[in-house]
């Protein structure tokens, strides 16, 4: 049935109740007009139904059949739709896991390249003879700065300084 013919039908019916109303039963006379009032009133919802489906450009639909289509596909485009939204926030979740790893795996390095600096100083304290070790800047013929040539660099790297 179309909501055009729900409509006819509703408005039919509440005519046929209205004319039993001649009825000399009082009690069936009043069952009746109620019955006609109740089906002229949804016979006016079905038609603001109507008017607001061609207001708002929804699809006409002409059967209960085809209504259940739509409903059916509307359910299942938010399905796939929620879905998509999940397995998005699952990736999500993974790739912040992997951030996550990633930068405790570099503060790792950062703590392992700081000792290794202060552990290349601590050595070149004692003994600064090799010229490929100390620094560029060796004010003296046995390289007693006590600098790894590098040590400026990797700290820079990791956000430290000479000090610290």
């Amino acid at each position: 049935m179309t909501i055009d013919e729900a409509i006819s039908h509703a408005l039919e019916v509440a005519e046929r109740y209205e004319r039993m109303e001649d009825s000399h039963d009082d009690k069936l006379k009043e069952e009746c007009l109620q019955c006609a009032a109740d089906h002229r009133q949804l016979a006016e919802w079905l038609t603001e139904l109507q008017e607001l489906e061609l207001q708002i450009g929804a699809p006409r639909l002409g059967s209960i059949e085809e209504y259940h289509y739509e409903l059916a596909r509307c359910k299942t485009a938010f399905w796939s739709c929620n879905k998509r939204c999940m397995d998005a926030e699952e990736q999500y979740r993974r790739k912040a896991d992997e951030l996550r790893k990633a930068q405790e795996q570099i503060a790792e390095y950062k703590r392992l390249l700081k000792a290794a600096v202060e552990d290349i100083t601590f050595i070149l304290s004692y003994a600064c003879s090799d010229e490929e070790m100390c620094c560029e800047e060796c004010p003296t013929v046995d390289h007693a700065c006590n600098k790894w040539r590098y040590a400026d660099e990797a700290l820079k790297l990791i956000g430290g300084s000479e000090n610290g």
